[in-house]
This record gives structure tokens, sequence and C-alpha cells, in this order.
């Protein structure tokens, strides 16, 4: 019997403030989540010019 595996990514030295936003997205999970609608693309800006 095989078992899955799982990759798992730690980052060090993250502003605390950025932490939150995985726990809220966590526990709406929990709930049943929650569905967004997308905001449209927008057009690619023009590269700058080195001329």
């Amino acid at each position: 019997m095989r078992t899955a595996r799982r990759a798992s990514l730690v980052i060090r030295n993250l502003d605390p403030s950025s932490e939150e936003g995985p726990r809220v997205r966590a526990r709406f999970a929990r709930l049943g989540g929650v569905d967004l609608d997308l905001l449209p693309r927008e057009p690619a800006r023009e590269p700058p010019r080195f001329d």
C-alpha cells in the first residue's frame, strides 16, 4: 500500500503581518470556503525603453 507524500515549505524571517493571511484562509476552508469573483486582468504595460 502506498502512502501519499506531501511537500512542505518553510519560510523564515517572514513579516508577522503576512502570516495572518494563510491562517484566515485556513479558517474559511474549514467552514466550507468562500467563492470570490476574480478581477479582470489588465493588459501588460509597455516595457521600458533604454535609448
